[in-house]
C-alpha cells in the first residue's frame, strides 16, 4: 500500500515515532524544506512526490508504504519507501486518467467523482449540503434569534 496523501504519511510517522523511526531512517526526504524551515508561517513537510519526465515516457511516484495482508495493523519495521514508474500512455485521455489516479484528492475533487460515476445525483449533493447548512446548522440559530 502507497500513500499518496502527506496528511496520512504525517499521522503514520506520527503515531511510529514512539518506536523511534523516523522519515531520516527510512530515506524519506522532505519535498518542501525551505517552507518547513522558514521561521515565519512554517509549512507541513511534504513527502509524496509524483514527476513526470520532460520529453520521457514514465511518471515517477516516490512515497511511503508498506506491504499488505489481512491485518488491520503493521509493524513499524515493515514501511519503507517506493518508487514506482508509470509508462505514460500515448492518448491524452490516458494520460489524464493517469495523473488524476496518482494526484492527492481533496473532498471537493471526491464529491464531483461520486456525482461523474453516478452514485449520487446533483440535486441529491445540493440537497445535502443545503441541508447541512441551512437546516439545523448556526445559520438557521442565528436568524431564528
Amino acid at each position: 500500500m502507497i500513500y499518496k496523501d502527506d496528511d496520512a504519511i504525517r499521522t503514520l510517522l506520527r503515531s511510529v515515532s514512539k518506536e523511534n523511526v523516523t522519515p531520516e531512517t527510512l530515506g524519506l526526504k522532505v519535498l518542501n524544506q525551505a517552507e518547513v524551515s522558514r521561521d515565519k508561517d512554517p509549512k507541513p513537510p511534504r513527502y509524496f512526490s509524483f514527476e513526470s519526465e520532460k520529453g520521457g515516457l514514465d511518471y515517477t511516484i516516490t512515497s511511503l508504504g508498506h506491504p499488505i495482508g489481512l491485518k488491520t495493523e503493521y509493524p513499524a519495521s515493515s514501511l519503507k519507501v517506493y518508487k514506482i514508474k508509470l509508462r505514460k500512455g500515448r492518448d491524452p485521455a490516458m494520460k489524464k486518467r493517469i495523473r488524476r489516479g496518482v494526484s492527492q484528492h481533496d473532498v471537493f475533487d471526491l464529491m464531483r467523482d461520486v456525482v461523474r460515476l453516478g452514485i449520487i445525483t446533483q440535486a441529491e449533493l445540493i440537497g445535502a449540503i443545503m441541508g447541512k447548512t441551512v437546516g439545523g446548522s448556526i445559520l438557521e440559530d442565528g436568524v431564528t434569534r
